[in-house]
Formats: structure tokens, C-alpha cells, sequence
């Protein structure tokens, strides 16, 4: 992701990020080029930032540039994962 980030990736991928201080503090990878099962987004948290919202405050403007159709990866069924799924009323697959 830092090599997309720095030096740009595949022209169809977009990147949301959340900065403090000039650290990164979230970020989201927004993939839109699956035109059958639709545009997927895989996001992160860094961990000294977790449990302020910013994990819901990314999902939703991936949502929202991608659509109600968006998946999004969870790696792993961590409590915070689920809670940020029911909050955005996402469907777990």
C-alpha cells in the first residue's frame, strides 16, 4: 500500500486517508473495476487510533464514492469489526 500510496498505483484504485499531526492515521483502498461483483474496499486503523469513530468515518465515504453495492474486507471477526458493521447496517457474507 505504500508503494501505491507514494509513487501512485493502478489508475482505477482510489485511497482515502485520514491524517493527525502528518502520520497517517486511517486508510482505505478503494477498488471500483469489479463491474459483476462490485467495488470493494479494504481499510485500516492504526491500532494507538482505534475506537474514535475513524473506522466508521472511512467506511462511510467509501460507501459513499462506491456505493451501496461496496464490499468491504474485515480481516478477522474482532469485536470493533462486527460493532462497525451493525452501526452501517452492513450484511456480513
Amino acid at each position: 500500500m505504500l508503494l501505491h500510496l507514494g509513487h501512485g498505483g493502478d489508475n482505477s484504485d482510489s485511497h482515502l486517508v485520514i491524517e493527525a499531526n502528518r502520520e497517517v492515521i486511517a486508510y482505505a483502498h478503494l477498488d471500483t473495476t469489479d463491474l459483476v461483483a462490485g467495488p470493494s474496499v479494504e481499510a485500516v486503523v492504526h491500532p494507538q487510533h482505534r475506537g474514535k469513530g475513524l473506522e466508521a468515518q472511512i467506511l462511510q465515504e467509501a460507501i459513499k464514492i462506491c456505493g451501496n453495492k461496496t464490499r468491504i474486507w474485515s480481516h478477522g471477526a474482532l469485536p470493533a469489526a462486527k460493532a462497525n458493521a451493525a452501526s452501517l447496517k452492513l450484511e456480513r457474507l
